[in-house]
């Protein structure tokens, strides 16, 4: 029946199998379904979409790092704007993590 409905073919395989290569894992309970990506998907263009994004948001991340070490900086601008900076800084490590997480998956 699922095979007929995903237009795809199943290959059902012990619950210790490893993932194959060029795909993605889908948890749901206790059951692991790994989609096939290889010729749907670019995998060597997302790993540079992936790094340029990486690269761009670790330059922002330096920047707004060394903005919050400036005494200067903390001393002369209002505290609405350093903890604007902080949370700035917060999400995109947040993003960094994420990121870095995607890359690995991709392998």
């Amino acid at each position: 029946f699922l095979e007929n409905l995903a237009l795809c073919s199943l290959d059902v395989r012990a619950g210790d199998a490893l993932q194959p290569e060029n795909s993605i894992m889908v948890v749901e309970k206790a059951t692991r379904v790994f989609l096939p990506l290889a010729g749907l998907f670019d995998f060597s263009g997302e790993r540079q979409r992936l790094q340029s994004a990486l690269e761009d948001l670790r330059k922002r991340i330096n920047q707004v790092e060394s903005r919050l070490q400036n005494d200067q900086f903390l001393s002369k601008a209002p505290t609405s704007v350093v903890e604007k900076e902080r949370t700035r800084l917060s999400g995109w490590r947040e993003e960094e993590t994420n990121l870095l997480h995607r890359l690995e998956e991709l392998g």
